[in-house]
């Protein structure tokens, strides 16, 4: 395959030629059983300006034969062709060093690095596996999908984040002052349509309280821990949200309107066996 070079449109827009037909390749390779289907010289134009600056990312941050593989261009190097001196064989160069990654380390290494490309990346890998997943669950509650793919929706926002605060870290180091944006309120991650409140309710309770019988601990141990994964789910601090008179946690969260985030995360981490 040839090397991925990102480039920009006619409206400036990053965009990369035949990236979602190499990643459609990359996926039937995975198919058959490739653990390892990606040569990190077609994929390294995409981030690094140099290929040795990637090869010590890839070494530093990830593991040797879990996450990638190298050997030499002729599968193994020729000891005998290569002076002690210099290392170089015979005819004067080194043997080349090939690196192949694995589908998982292509994602984090390369693909959620840069925007566009993560954006093609998702849609042949991530949607995918939902559709082949998705006929093994024809009973699934349809709102419990929404929520996963609410949840999925998350994951990728504080990607971003992510990705935003290590571009800020790599400007401080080179000198270059970061301008810190305004102070604004907590946005919701998405939007969803109407919920009856009262039935998430008592399918809250009802889901607290069974998971408190098969597990054998109080409803506030669940309740606590369930404000403090909000509060790092979605930085959100349930206790300090503003309280009536006589008003539980569970109900400023509700008055507030973030009852579907408790609900996902019952969903997401409260797991009851299947009787």
């Amino acid at each position: 395959m040839d090397k991925l070079q990102l480039t920009t449109d006619a409206q400036g827009v990053s965009v990369v030629a035949g990236l979602k037909d190499y990643f459609q390749k990359i996926q039937q390779l995975a198919a058959t059983g490739e653990q390892f289907p990606i040569d990190l010289d077609e994929v390294w134009p995409l981030v690094y300006s140099r290929k040795d600056k990637a090869v010590r990312t890839l070494r530093k941050e990830f593991f040797e034969g879990e996450d990638y593989i190298s050997f030499a261009q002729n599968g193994k190097r020729d000891e005998s062709q290569v002076s002690p001196q210099n290392g170089e064989n015979s005819n004067g160069g080194r043997p080349e060093q090939v690196y192949r990654l694995s589908v998982s380390c292509l994602e984090y290494f390369i693909a959620r690095k840069v925007r566009e490309v993560f954006e093609v990346y998702r849609t042949v890998f991530h949607q995918a596996v939902a559709t082949h997943q998705a006929p093994s669950t024809p009973d699934v509650n349809p709102m419990l999908l929404q929520i996963l793919q609410q949840q999925s929706q998350l994951m990728t926002g504080q990607q971003s984040q992510i990705d935003q605060l290590r571009s800020d870290i790599d400007q401080i180091r080179a000198g270059v002052r970061v301008k810190k944006p305004m102070a604004r309120q907590l946005p919701v991650p998405f939007s969803s349509p109407v919920v009856d409140v009262r039935q998430t309710r008592q399918f809250i309770t009802r889901r607290i309280n069974e998971y408190c019988g098969i597990q054998n601990c109080q409803p506030s141990e669940v309740y606590r821990f369930l404000y403090q994964r909000m509060q790092s789910v979605y930085g959100l601090n349930a206790w300090q949200l503003t309280r009536h008179p006589g008003e539980s946690v569970i109900d400023a969260i509700e008055r507030y309107g973030f009852i579907d985030r408790i609900l996902a995360l019952i969903t997401a981490e409260l797991v009851i066996p299947q009787s």
